[in-house]
């Protein structure tokens, strides 16, 4: 009979039917038990972060907890995501993503939709104090449908000059808004005085050529075309300019053609006119017929969260 007082005893041979046992092997027994549990919790977290990463889950009331990890964002960058610990809005509907700078981020639809290089996470729901997560899968099999994903530019509007339409009342310096011909418009927006109204809430582009011929040679023509950018707020007299394009005439005749390289952002009601100006002109100038422009709905650009003029994206008006 053998007496058995740790685990290394019954290591050292095999325990028989009437061994002793004693406390102290039990003892060790319950702690070997505890080293083996506690292994397997960290071998689980460390599977989770590995197999699971930006895991979204609930904390206590609208603190929820979000795993870190790493990341390749859309354009190549990899990033490591520090864990977070965030606060979500009751009766709202959030959405969790990690932005550009590696960062967790919780913010609503109009707020992720600006961040394009971004990672969707989750979805969090909170309703009078009851949270559901809904989360993302990192990675999925789609059916690719080019007709469906592939963004493109929608044709909105456009007019062109039937005939060669005199500027009255010419003096340089001064801004011509270009009217086009009443029934030499299709589409939706733009009127006989050449205003384009927007219909949509949607990024624009703008193209344009507009031809000039002068009742003289000389001297040179030097001119500017540009459009203005009013909101539904302002009067049609003001607005933002944006330049499309600058040049000079030959053999009396100027053509001046271009886009706007920024597509901007306009909601509905707001307006757009086109305009020339000239610092030097003859005394008589005409606006060619088949001067023209072209309004496009434009996909949404890269922009992100950079600082660019306030006339290039989404107001809150």
């Amino acid at each position: 009979m053998a007496e058995i007082k740790s685990i290394k005893g019954v290591q050292e041979k095999n325990a028989a039917d009437g061994d002793v046992v004693f406390p102290a092997w039990v003892n060790d027994v319950s702690l070997k038990f505890k080293e083996l549990e506690d292994k397997i919790d960290s071998l689980t977290t460390q599977l989770r972060e590995i197999v699971t990463p930006f895991r979204v889950t609930q904390v206590a009331g609208l603190g929820i907890s979000v795993s870190g990890g790493r990341v390749k964002l859309l354009d190549g960058v990899i990033k490591t995501v520090t864990p977070s610990n965030p606060t979500v809005v009751d009766n709202a509907t959030s959405y969790v993503y990690i932005n550009r700078e590696g960062a967790i981020i919780i913010g609503n639809s109009e707020e992720k939709e600006l961040e394009t290089n971004r990672l969707d996470i989750a979805i969090v729901e909170a309703k009078n104090g009851d949270v559901t997560i809904r989360q993302y899968p990192l990675a999925e099999i789609q059916n690719y449908d080019v007709a469906t994903k592939v963004e493109t530019y929608t044709p909105l509007a456009y007019a062109y000059m039937y005939e060669a339409t005199p500027i009255a009342g010419f003096t340089t310096g001064q801004y011509y808004n270009v009217a086009f011909t009443a029934d030499r418009r299709a589409g939706k927006g733009i009127d006989a005085d050449g205003i384009y109204t927007s219909q949509i809430n949607a990024y624009h582009k703008f193209e344009m050529r507009i031809a000039m011929t002068a009742s003289s040679k000389i001297p040179i023509m030097s001119g500017k075309l540009s459009m203005f950018v009013v909101r539904k707020n302002e009067a049609l007299t003001g607005g933002f300019e944006i330049t499309i394009a600058q040049a000079q005439s030959a053999n009396g005749s100027l053509i001046l053609n271009g886009e706007n390289d920024f597509p901007v952002f306009l909601e509905s009601g707001d307006r757009v006119r086109v305009a020339v100006n000239f610092t030097e002109a003859p005394t008589s100038v005409s606006i060619d017929a088949l001067s023209s422009y072209s309004v496009y709905e434009s996909p949404s650009p890269l922009y992100g969260r950079q600082p660019l003029p306030e006339i290039n994206r989404p107001t809150t008006n």
